[in-house]
């Protein structure tokens, strides 16, 4: 195994599923397809520190999860509470799975930040939150 990003991603991936079942979750983002509520992983971006003279070496790298959430009209605060309240479900779901459901190679995952942005266009407001999911392997 050459690196933990694709089945910390899965497994993280299905645990945000399990966690807001009725919200749109997808591997990357939805495109036009893309729900009022909506949830993607992004790209991973991290670290490899290689073990010298060994076999397996130790990752550390960011899944950002995005959040958005689409409100019609001047709804701002609303669109931004619920995106909140999704947040906040996703870091629930993350401390309750710190290896990701023993993701192969997982050491730990935890959520590390969360940067709020607002969006407007036309005549819905959006509000989106990327939750930086942190995520510690040796492989």
């Amino acid at each position: 195994m050459s690196s933990a990003v694709p089945y910390a991603k899965a497994n993280l991936l299905a645990i945000c599923v399990e966690a807001l079942p009725d919200v749109q979750v997808t591997w990357g983002y939805p495109g036009q397809l893309i729900e009022s509520e909506c949830l993607w992983l992004d790209d991973a971006v991290g670290t490899e520190r290689p073990s010298i003279g060994q076999v397996s070496h130790r990752e550390k790298f960011t899944i950002p999860v995005v959040v958005m959430v689409h409100a019609q009209g001047d709804d701002h605060q609303s669109a931004e509470e619920r995106a909140w309240q999704l947040v906040a479900a996703v870091e629930a779901a993350v401390l309750a799975h710190p290896s990701l459901n023993g993701a192969q190679g997982v050491t730990a995952a935890y959520v590390t930040g969360k940067t709020p942005e607002g969006h407007i266009a036309d005549a819905a407001r959006a509000v989106s939150i990327v939750v930086e999911v942190t995520v510690e392997s040796k492989v």
